[in-house]
């Protein structure tokens, strides 16, 4: 979830343009991350990943 507090008084023209600036960052960070969907359907068997 993303939140982002402001001071009373902040343009909406400013608001946007902090916001421009902050989510492609935040949208970095989050694709860095490992898919945690890569291992879906893997199971061990006890002698094998199947």
């Amino acid at each position: 979830m993303f939140n982002h507090q402001v001071p009373v008084g902040t343009t909406q023209a400013q608001i946007e343009a902090q916001v421009q600036t902050i989510y492609p960052n935040l949208l970095a960070i989050f694709n860095g991350r490992p898919n945690p969907n890569q291992f879906y359907g893997l199971a061990w068997d006890g002698t094998v990943w199947a």
